[in-house]
């Protein structure tokens, strides 16, 4: 990207997710960002085709990036889905700027953002379960790793939105250590129940 083509995108962002902070989407024009930033109609609509699609290109920049992230981890990694964990909330602090826009302006997409970021990270899961499949792992223990995945990460998804409602304060390491233990504790009581109820 040629650095014209960079600066004009960078000030579209920027004001865009500044009147994003007291505006509704739906109030927003071509011809309010154009405006404030200076620049002709002409320049928006080379990369966007309304604000609704500047908005998504925002939200798929974010999933490109996790995604992109996700590809360079090693899914055999014994910390491999502490580091997805990681990356997601790097990803969304690093847009802390378009969650805020999104946060004050809760119609335009916050929770389908996240959601699809979680979905991204549930796919990347079954891909490191499905190469347990394929060794040869007992159906049952596979089956019970997808639905644990799918537990955990509706859960990480609510820990992960007050992270963010609350500003984002806590470091994130030590939140992915929560939902972590959160997530082992979960399974030991699970199992503890299992054998309650059919072992003993």
């Amino acid at each position: 990207m040629d650095p014209r083509t960079r600066y004009t995108k960078y000030i579209i962002t920027e004001v865009f997710l500044d009147f994003l902070k007291d505006k509704p989407l739906n109030r927003i024009t071509v011809t309010d960002i154009c405006k404030k930033a200076k620049i002709n109609r002409g320049s928006f609509y080379k990369y966007y085709k309304d604000v609704y699609d500047l908005m998504e290109q925002l939200q798929d920049e974010g999933i490109d990036e996790l995604k992109s992230m996700l590809e360079k981890l090693d899914a055999s990694s014994g910390s491999a889905v502490k580091e997805v964990l990681l990356h997601v909330l790097s990803v969304i602090k690093s847009r802390k700027s378009l969650i805020d826009a999104m946060n004050v302006n809760r119609r335009i997409g916050e929770d389908a953002f996240l959601d699809r970021m979680m979905q991204c990270v549930l796919e990347y899961i079954q891909n490191m379960i499905s190469i347990d499949k394929k060794l040869g792992e007992d159906p049952e223990i596979i089956e019970k790793k997808i639905m644990v995945s799918q537990y955990m990460l509706g859960g990480c998804s609510n820990l992960i939105m007050n992270w963010i409602n609350t500003g984002m304060k806590m470091d994130e390491d030590i939140l992915v250590t929560y939902m972590l233990e959160f997530t082992n504790q979960s399974k030991e009581d699970c199992h503890v129940r299992y054998m309650n109820e059919h072992v003993m």
